[in-house]
């Protein structure tokens, strides 16, 4: 639960409500109840964040580094596929890479649906690994950069400099 906070103030026949965070304000008028605020936290009906929150600090403690790198203040990250923990840290096994990869993937469909899920893979180790997410194919990265721009701009910049080299 986070923090929350819900006030009333009454003044004569009106009625002035103050609300943040998670809490409800109900007014009971005979015997229904009706809710006048919303919630003003994330929705956390997928555990998935908590496991990617568990993913990220055990990954944390084995490799001394975090899955995305660092982010700095005012820095706007940018996440593509999670740099495998046997790089900073070759003795981790792959049968424990693996659950971590999974358990931090970009995408939550691709992670452990349930903690007992994480933790099983965790427990059986070699004898039942778990297969590692797999990798965003480089179209998917092409789609993010304007590439034929960059192409065409570089091609015409190359026989510019060709037309200046031959001329000479």
């Amino acid at each position: 639960m986070a923090t929350t906070l819900s006030a009333l103030v009454l003044r004569g026949q009106r009625y002035y409500i103050a609300h943040v965070g998670d809490s409800r304000v109900y007014p009971v008028r005979g015997e229904q109840l009706t809710r006048l605020t919303t919630d003003h936290v994330w929705d956390r009906q997928d555990v998935r964040s908590d496991l990617y929150a568990a993913g990220v600090t055990l990954y944390n403690l084995l490799a001394r580094k975090y899955p995305y790198g660092e982010v700095e203040p005012f820095q706007h990250p940018r996440f593509g596929d999670p740099v495998p923990p046997t790089r900073y840290r070759p003795d981790i096994p792959k049968w424990l890479e693996n659950p971590l990869l999974k358990s931090v993937a970009p995408d939550p469909k691709l992670r452990f649906e349930t903690a007992e899920e994480f933790l099983l893979a965790l427990e059986r180790g070699e004898r039942s690994a778990v297969m590692p997410p797999p990798r965003t194919p480089l179209v998917a990265y092409a789609q993010r950069v304007p590439w034929r721009s960059v192409a065409a701009v570089s091609l015409v910049l190359n026989l510019l400099l060709l037309y200046v080299l031959l001329v000479r």
